[in-house]
């Protein structure tokens, strides 16, 4: 048998995709020769014939209903127009009859999709955003840099996000410029963690929202300041967090990029970071230049994580005291100098970084062995969250004295 309707005033039907599916879809979108799209549910099977609910619905409140921000039910219960009952003969040989019904009130609750059932399905729901290239000729044409930050968060299957999350990252994202802004500036000299930057640093720093736009949530910022004798700040500043970002979280160069700032601006860079790493998601950040250039790094969401760990451990809030115990080690990576232990006499896993005077031991003492232990131990506090995590540096490792 057909699913879709033939030879009524619904036109030509293509099947879009299909959510339910039981001998047949049972539950799917189509859209018409013009572009019009229905959600179509079946109802019930007669003797001779099959009964089907057809909802006209919008491009948006297609996307809206695809990505959970409203219920099946509800878009039938509050259409945007008429439904449609039509009822298909089983015998292809008699035609398709069609019953317009104008009010949601007048479907039969049996009928329609259970409440509470929603789908949950990836959906853009807002203008998807230009790629790379043409955001370097947006650059050039307005003759300023442009900074973009595109994150992919879990938590939403729009391309949308919480006002509250978009929130922060704008004003860390601009607290970011305004910091490596000072630090690029400094040109070596020291900095004060406290106080305010500089006005003359700050008017060039400044930013404003280009556009917020979709394929993930993206926003791009450009530059608001001038250009003094040194060029530009605004563009110093990202293209440092540009290129920080697509290092290798584990090398040195990255450590040596994050230690070259100003301690202000790397508890900047290391909140920002942190910030995008709960987002749960892939991002990209991206400089384009106004001589349309576009230079981006690609941060997974194992690379965030792993990036959070490492500058935790590079730019602490506070240092506390050592702790000494008999650790048994399970792993430990050579190449990053990380390492995972349990202490033997609390029971509870240690995971950190090897100071460099503990590395050379790593290649004589065998793993899965237990030693006595030296290690440091940092406090940092998420100037968001409010939540304080620990990290740890193994400094000193020797076999058990007894």
């Amino acid at each position: 048998m057909s699913w879709l309707p033939r030879n009524t005033s619904l036109g030509s039907l293509t099947l879009i995709e299909t959510y339910e599916f039981y001998d047949g879809p049972r539950f799917f979108s189509c859209q018409s020769a013009t572009g019009q799209k229905y959600l179509a549910t079946w109802i019930e099977e007669m003797d001779t014939s099959d009964l089907w609910l057809y909802l006209p619905v919008s491009e948006q409140r297609f996307r809206t209903v695809r990505s959970g921000g409203i219920s099946p039910h509800t878009a039938f219960k509050e259409p945007e127009s008429p439904v449609f009952v039509i009822e298909m003969p089983t015998d292809g040989d008699f035609q398709d009859r069609i019953t317009e019904l104008r009010h949601g009130a007048d479907i039969p609750e049996e009928w329609l999709p259970e409440n509470g059932y929603y789908l949950d399905l990836k959906t853009d729901t807002a203008p998807p955003a230009i790629p790379g290239t043409e955001l370097a000729q947006l650059a050039r044409q307005q003759r300023r840099p442009l900074f973009r930050i595109e994150v992919d968060p879990s938590f939403s299957t729009r391309t949308t996000a919480p006002t509250r999350a978009v929130g922060n990252l704008l004003n860390l994202t601009q607290n970011l410029l305004d910091n490596v802004g000072q630090s690029v500036r400094a040109f070596g000299s020291d900095v004060g963690q406290r106080g305010r930057i500089p006005n003359d640093i700050l008017s060039q720093t400044a930013s404003e929202i280009v556009s917020l736009s979709a394929a993930s949530v993206v926003i791009d910022i450009g530059s608001t300041g001038r250009f003094d004798l040194f060029g530009s700040v605004f563009e110093e500043a990202a293209k440092t967090i540009v290129d920080t970002l697509a290092m290798d979280e584990g090398s040195d160069d990255f450590r040596q990029a994050v230690r070259s700032l100003t301690p202000r601006a790397a508890k900047s860079f290391r909140t920002f970071v942190s910030h995008v790493a709960r987002m749960d998601g892939p991002a990209v950040m991206a400089l384009a230049n106004d001589d349309a250039t576009y230079h981006e790094a690609r941060l997974s969401k194992e690379k965030l994580v792993n990036m959070v760990e490492t500058v935790n451990d590079l730019t602490p809030d506070e240092e506390e005291e050592p702790i000494r115990a008999r650790i048994f080690i399970f792993r430990a990576d050579t190449k990053r100098n990380t390492f995972a232990a349990t202490d033997t006499r609390t029971g509870e896993t240690i995971s950190g970084f090897i100071d460099e005077a503990a590395q050379p031991k790593f290649g004589i003492f065998p793993l899965s062995a237990e030693y006595d232990a030296i290690i440091a131990v940092s406090r940092v506090t998420d100037e968001i969250t409010n939540e304080v995590h620990h990290t740890y540096r193994l400094l000193q490792i020797t076999p058990p004295s007894d």
